[in-house]
């Protein structure tokens, strides 16, 4: 925090293609090292959506986007704690809905990387908070992002903290 003002880094591949997750992971770990001052990484934008994360499904699993963001948010999350163990990792960033058929719902998203992550044995957390684009739907009512906003600021599951972005 600089000025009263704390950056937060999002951070994702490029293009929608599922990153190698050591190599991706340690670039995340290099600019945490370059810029000590920032504390807080988001690791992915909208995981759950196509555009930014592919496949989400696949004839031999149907869980291939929870299962590969799994494996590298852990990753990635264990390379910044390595680098500070005071940086917040945040994980996720769902899209609000599933914008296509091959999309994942979000709810359906979390709920998959949560059944690999306690399968996987991993002792250690794969973040620090959940991120959560709560855009409305533009054929909806326009107060609807309002109401989202506070029907997830009072859900009372969001351990760890959410971060409505």
């Amino acid at each position: 925090v600089a000025n009263g003002q704390r950056i937060v880094l999002s951070v994702y591949q490029r293009g929608a293609a599922v990153p190698d997750a050591d190599a991706f992971c340690s670039w995340v770990g290099a600019v945490a090292s370059r810029y000590p001052s920032i504390r807080t990484f988001i690791i992915g934008n909208e995981v759950n959506a196509t555009r930014f994360w592919s496949p989400q499904h696949t004839a031999d699993d149907p869980d291939a986007g929870p299962r590969s963001y799994e494996k590298v948010l852990a990753a990635c999350y264990s390379r910044l704690k390595a680098v500070s163990s005071e940086i917040d990792v945040v994980g996720m960033g769902l899209a609000p809905r599933a914008v296509d058929s091959n999309s994942t719902k979000p709810l359906e998203f979390l709920r998959a990387v949560g059944r690999i992550y306690r399968a996987s044995g991993r002792q250690e957390p794969l973040m620090d908070a959940l991120a959560v684009h709560p855009y409305p739907n533009p054929n909806a009512n326009p107060q609807a992002l309002d109401i989202a906003i506070q029907q997830l600021k009072k859900n009372e599951f969001a351990q760890p903290p959410l971060a409505v972005v």
